[in-house]
């Protein structure tokens, strides 16, 4: 059909499962040298809304688009949230865990299971990241480096203090956070609620998580000999 653009971003995908086809690399790299295909919208038809924006918020933020960095990295923001969510949401939807005769063994079981089942959502990030956090403390770095070149300051601090929130102990961001102090007021350092809700609730989650681990793990030691 001569649809080139469709065709290298087809074979793109394929080679994102599959890295060390060979052919495969050799037939991306022809189509990203033809005049019809554009490098930059080679795109893993695979991936979700927000890995699109991010990798367009990235190609942005190096080549210095500030302005076009913060909407993509706000949208991929957005819709990583409301990825996730609708991830988690398919969890409440799986069968219920085998009845026990005991009440609380019963509710704990399944609370167990719905929990592994919404933090194996973040299983589905792309490397080098590892969970949810990792992956919005990235985009609030691009986000406040880019609102500093914009000018807006009072969006950086907010970025910064969030950021914090997530990582506290990060010398880069403290060092920001000095910087920024001089530029505008403390009372702006506020942070994104969203952002700070996804952290709470997946810090309390893996820490429930662990607590029936341990719960489990004893109660199998307390029954051997």
């Amino acid at each position: 059909m001569n649809d080139l653009p469709k065709a290298a971003s087809a074979t793109y995908t394929y080679l994102m499962a599959h890295p060390d086809d060979v052919d495969m690399k050799k037939n991306v790299d022809y189509y990203v040298q033809q005049p019809e295909v554009d490098a930059t919208e080679v795109i893993d038809l695979e991936r979700d809304d927000y890995e699109v924006l991010y990798k367009l918020g990235k190609q942005a933020y190096n080549q210095k688009k500030w302005g076009e960095t913060v909407n993509n990295m706000e949208e991929a923001l957005t819709h990583f949230l409301s990825w996730e969510n609708s991830c988690r949401a398919e969890c409440d939807r799986q069968p219920e865990q085998e009845w026990s005769p005991e009440f609380a063994i019963t509710v704990s079981n399944n609370i167990a299971s719905v929990l592994t089942c919404r933090q194996k959502c973040q299983d589905d990030l792309k490397p080098p990241y590892k969970s949810g956090v990792e992956i919005l403390a990235d985009i609030l770095n691009y986000i406040q480096i880019s609102y500093y070149h914009l000018d807006r300051i009072d969006d950086a601090a907010k970025a910064v203090a969030t950021y914090l929130a997530l990582y506290p102990n990060d010398e880069d961001m403290l060092e920001n956070k000095i910087i920024y102090k001089t530029l505008t007021d403390e009372k702006k350092f506020m942070e994104i609620p969203d952002i700070i809700y996804y952290f709470k609730r997946d810090k309390y989650e893996k820490q429930l998580l662990d607590f029936f681990h341990k719960e489990d793990n004893s109660d199998t030691n307390a029954n051997s000999i």
